[in-house]
Formats: C-alpha cells, structure tokens, sequence
C-alpha cells in the first residue's frame, strides 16, 4: 500500500496547477557609458596609421586586425612599413614590426586578404607581406607620382586594383587606375580614370565582381565637385562622371572615401562646407563643415541624392580614405571628427545606418586628435572585422604626454547591455537567459543564470530580444536597443500567472515510472529496496530532459543542432537520442546525410524538411547574390569554406539551389532563377 501511493504521488499535477511564465522587460540606456578602447600603439610607431582585418574563414589569420603605417627615419627622408597586430579581437596588441624598406610619401593604403597583407605605398608602388607585417617585399612599381594611391581588393574576382592622382592636396591632376589579375605580380597598363584627363583629388576606389567605382573630388568649368566613376569591365574602360553634389568653392578640399557591402552596394562619403567663400576654404574651416553619404545599388550605375551623417565642425582637408565602411548585414557607418577652436579638445564621431545611408544614428566621443604638425586630420578610418562588428581607429595626443590619452587607438563600434532577473518566487528549476538580434537570430548571450547580473559586451548597435525560460516554461520579455558606445541596464521581471514557480518539468517516462509503481506495488518493491538512483542515472535523465526541451522549442533541428546545445560528444549524444526515440518522444527523418529530428505527435511539422540555420543563411545569401562563388559565400556567412562548399553540394543534390562551374570557380544561383541563355 505504501508503494502505490508513491505511485500515485508521481502522477502528473492537473493542469490546473501549472504556472505559466509571464516576462517584462524594462531598460535605460546611458549614452557613452561603453569604453572599449585599445592604445594599440605610441604615436611614434607610425604616421597616418590604417587599420585591416583578415576576414577570409580560409585564412590562417582569420580574425588578425593589422595596423599598418609608416615609420619615418630621423631624418626624414622615407619611411619604413610599421605594423601592430592583434589576435585577440582588439583587446592586446603586439609590439611593433619595422621592415627596413624606405618608402617615399607619408602614407599606405592597406588591405588583408587570405592571411595576405597588400599595400601601396606613394607612386605607387605595391606591397605584399605573407607573414603577418614582419617583412614585406615590393612586388610592382607602377608610376612616380608624389601622392596617396588607394587599393582594393575585388572579394568576388580576386582582382587587386589600384587609383592614385599624379598631384598632392590641395593641387588637382589626372587621376589613373590599373588593376592585377595574378596577386599583383603583374598589373594593366594605367589608364586615364576622367575622360580627357580631367583633373581630380584624392581617388578612393572600391571593387565587386569586376566593377569598379571610384570616388573623387573634380571640377569643371563651372567649380569643383564630388563625383563617382565606374568601370564595368575589371577597370580596363571608365564611364563618365557621376556627379554628386553641386559645383561649389570648397569642395576642392573635400575628402571622398569608397567602400562597398558584401552584397555589392557602394557607398561614397565626403565632408564639405559649401558656405565658405574660395578665399576663406583654409583659414575659416569648421564653420559649416558636414559629412555626407551617397549610396549605389545597381553597380554604380546611379547614385542616391547625398544624405547628410553629420554635421558637427571639421576640417576640410588632406584625407587617405577608409572613412566608410560596410558590415555583412549592409549596415553602413562613417566617421569624421570635430575639433575645438582652442585646439584643446576634440571629438570622433561616428554615424550607422541601416537603411543604406537614408537615416543615421550618431554617436561621438571626446578625445584630443594629434595637431602638431598639422596632423589633426587623415587619421580616423574603419574596417570590418569578424561577428559583423566594425572597428575605428583614430590618433590622439595630450600635450602633457599621459600615454592613457596619447596614442593610436583601436576601438569596436559597439555597446554593451547588463542587467539582471526579478523573480517573483524562488524556483528549483534551471533559469536560462538569452539575448539574440531581433533581426539576425544571431545569439549575443545564452546561459543559465546564477543569480548574478547577466553582461554582453561588445555587440553591435542593433535591436536585440531578451527571452527567459524557467524549468519548462519561455516567454519573451520584450526587445532593447544597444547603441554606439552606450549601456543598455536591464531588468527582466518574472512572475508566474498561478503565484508558484514552476518546477523542474516531469517528462513521459517519469509519469509513465509512477503509474507503474501503482501498479506493480509488491512486486517492484524488492527490487526498488537493493536499488539507489545513482548520480549518474541523475545526470544521464537530465541530460535527456534537456534535449527533449531542445528539440520540442527547435522542431526540425539536426543530429548536430541537438548535440551542441546540450554539449555531448557525438556516441553520448547518439545513446540518449536513441533512447527518446524508443521511448516515443521524439521522432527522427533522415535526408541530405542528415538526421533530423521532431517532438512526438505533431504531424503539422513534417511536411517540409526544414534547412539548417546555416543553409537558410546561405539559401537567403545566394538569393541576394546570384552567381556568388563559394568563397565569398562562406566570407558573407562568416563560415568556414570547407562547411559552406559541403552544404551547397548538399542542397544543390536535393534541388534547393543550383551551382555551375566556371573556370576553377563554382557559382551558386537560386533553383527557381532561369538558366542564362
């Protein structure tokens, strides 16, 4: 008697009992409150330093953020490449390599690329390092002239290009461009970028799938203005210029920089003050100065009317590019800086967008930008890094010398959220917390709170939803923003609609135990006297209510996707699985070398094989890139190659997308686009 009631203890409680999770979230923000900055170097490292990142999942130094400038010797006379390197996500820098080469010009122009870093220095002259920055070696040197060349690399051909103008600022003059089809052992002849030879200042080029734009400042006979070129064709033949702002007296001083997305949008920013009069473009800087973007989606055949990032005063001068930049996601952000009249403070500023540069966000902060010399200007410039988070770095110096506040700085643009929980009752039961981007999926934080305040550092600005699930039950709390810079604190209060928390949930089997030793009473009563509940047999249930959880929240998900969540090894994973299965839990379909498995009982959710999160993110990359090679597709996902090539062959078998082999490369198109003819 005593052995069934047990039993009847173990029975499910009524329904009427359960507790269903309500969650609320509230949140402050406090601007500015974020500081990520890194001193990657002193300032007497290298001038006009540019920051690149190794972004290709093929690389042995993916993830590596180089910056790279040049180290001039006592007396002036060249410049020797110096690089810093971090590891670590930006976190620690190394010390500084200097290669002995003695470069002429004040400046380099630098890319990384498959564990490869280009440069090109004034003339220009190309550069190539193979080991990370410590040595480099000169592999062509294209012309003489005594001003910036800017570089690109074509992510889709692999084609290096290269625009450089044959006058320093402020002067204007031809402007020509040549490109590399073999790494830059050989490059085109150079060819005229302006029909006619008009003159330019200061060519910043960008390249995707072998068009080409360049972004200038030009004048006509009316007056200077800021214009794109485009190449359709690799670089060898050069359209008209776009014009994209009005012909005004200071635009001459103007400082284009070019960039363009994953997708092939280009964007083009500049800064200007078009109430100054010819004679006041130098001496009376800063009084109306704005920076302004304009942005290309078919190809740089036409560009959107400029839209204004900024407006807060800067100098209209001398600038190297590299102020504009993409994330994968078509995010796009630009950085300028302002600089009190006194010269005694300044301020970096830096503007998102996500709708292709129709609406900005700003966010700034105070720092001392370097004046002796007149490098006040030319220093802050952007590049993308791994986790779509896009990395500033500027130069700053403090006369007093504190090395705190003098340097060069690398930082992420990014923000952090904290917070905690408010639970109305304890509960026995697992609490997990999750942080995902509401518009990605992508998790920034997932793990079980320990009652502490729950910290995501370093996520980019975007909108992000907080879900909570205790025991059994989820919800929603709500969604936040994380902006530039700024803390997003928290709070996700908990309550329980009936007033008790739930407990930790009972599955089948554990119902299925109790109504077992109701019946059975006497006759399991021997056998359950010389048995203990190991720790083990603890741990193993556990284990399997964790994946059961998974996969009830996750219809559909692989033998992978249910592994990794609960952490096993692939026999340990394979052992418990099989036991939920045979005990009617969950079912299972196998298909595309995969096994996929469902919660018992809902047949609504077998009528389509689902895709993995990594083929529907590469399904939705191809559908807005047709004819993406396989490379850049796993560049554009941030895969590794070897993964992305195995699930195209994968869904190209089942019928999902369709590939064709051009060269040595395999383009990918969606199933349902036409042949072309």
């Amino acid at each position: 008697m005593a052995f069934v009631c047990l039993g009847i203890t173990m029975l499910p409680t009524p329904a009427a009992t359960l507790s269903p999770l309500q969650a609320s979230l509230e949140y402050t923000i406090d601007p500015g409150a974020y500081n990520n900055s890194v001193r990657a170097a002193p300032t007497s490292a290298m001038i006009y330093p540019r920051i690149a990142i190794d972004r290709d999942p093929a690389s042995p130094r993916d993830g590596t953020i180089y910056v790279v400038g040049l180290q001039y010797a006592p007396n002036g006379s060249c410049g020797n490449p110096a690089v810093v390197r971090s590891i670590d996500g930006g976190r620690t820098f190394d010390a500084p390599h200097v290669a002995p080469l003695c470069l002429s010009g004040l400046s380099l122009d630098v890319t990384a690329d498959n564990g490869t870093l280009f440069a090109a220095s004034w003339g220009p002259r190309f550069l190539r390092s193979t080991d990370g920055g410590i040595s480099w070696e000169i592999l062509a040197t294209i012309g003489n002239a005594s001003a910036p060349a800017s570089l690109a690399v074509d992510k889709v051909t692999g084609g290096l290009h290269l625009a450089w103008s044959t006058a320093r600022w402020p002067d204007l003059g031809p402007v020509y461009a040549s490109s590399s089809r073999d790494g830059g052992q050989n490059w085109t002849a150079p060819v005229a970028v302006l029909p006619a030879g008009l003159p330019a200042f200061s060519p910043q080029i960008a390249a995707y799938n072998d068009t080409v734009v360049v972004g200038l400042a030009t004048a006509n006979a009316t007056g200077p203005f800021v214009a794109a070129v485009t190449s359709r064709d690799g670089g060898a033949t050069w359209g008209s210029a776009t014009a994209l702002t009005p012909t005004a007296p200071c635009l001459r001083w103007s400082a284009p920089s070019s960039t363009v997305s994953s997708s092939g949008t280009f964007a083009i920013s500049w800064y200007a003050d078009p109430a100054l009069l010819p004679q006041g473009c130098w001496d009376a800087w800063g009084n109306a100065t704005q920076t302004f973007v304009s942005v290309s989606v078919d190809g740089g055949r036409t560009f959107f009317a400029p839209r204004l990032a900024g407006g807060p005063p800067g100098w209209s001068a001398m600038s190297f590019g590299e102020a504009v930049a993409f994330d994968t996601r078509s995010r796009l952000y630009v950085t300028w800086h302002s600089i009190a009249r006194n010269w005694t403070a300044a301020s970096v500023y830096v503007a998102n967008s996500t709708d292709l540069g129709q609406g900005f966000e700003s966010s700034s902060f105070t720092t001392r930008l370097q004046v002796g010399g007149g490098n006040s200007t030319a220093q802050e410039n952007l590049a993308l890094g791994l986790n779509d988070t896009v990395y500033l770095l500027w130069v700053a110096f403090d006369p007093s010398g504190d090395p705190n506040r003098t340097g060069i700085f690398v930082r992420g643009i990014a923000g952090e959220a904290k917070g905690n929980l408010a639970l109305t009752s304890p509960t026995s039961a697992s609490v997990d917390v999750q942080v995902r981007d509401a518009s990605t999926g992508a998790i920034a934080y997932h793990a079980a709170w320990d009652g502490s305040p729950v910290t995501v550092p370093n996520v980019p600005p975007a909108s992000y939803e907080v879900r909570v699930s205790v025991g059994n039950e989820s919800s929603v709390a709500g969604r936040m923003p994380v902006r530039t810079w700024g803390r997003t604190t928290f709070t996700v209060h908990v309550t329980f609609s009936s007033g008790e928390p739930p407990h930790p949930a009972l599955l089948p089997w554990e119902i299925t135990a109790g109504a077992a030793l109701a019946v059975l009473g006497g006759a399991v009563l021997i056998a359950v006297q010389h048995t203990r509940l190991t720790r083990e047999a603890v741990l193993q249930r556990e284990v399997r209510r964790l994946m059961y959880r998974f996969i009830r929240d996750h219809p559909g998900s692989s033998f992978s996707q249910v592994r990794e969540a609960v952490g096993l090894q692939n026999g340990v994973a394979a052992y418990h699985l099989g036991v939920l299965e045979r005990q009617g839990l969950v079912r299972s379909k196998t298909r595309r070398r995969h096994r996929w498995y469902y919660p018992d009982g809902d047949a609504t959710l077998w009528h389509e094989l689902p895709l993995s999160p990594l083929q529907s993110s590469l399904l939705d990359e191809v559908r807005r890139c047709p004819g993406v090679g396989v490379r850049e597709l796993a560049r554009h996902v941030d895969r590794r190659t070897s993964s992305v090539a195995y699930n195209v062959k994968a869904l190209a078998r089942d019928g999902v997308l369709r590939t064709e082999q051009k060269g040595r490369k395999l383009r990918c198109f969606p199933a349902d686009e036409p042949r072309p003819a």
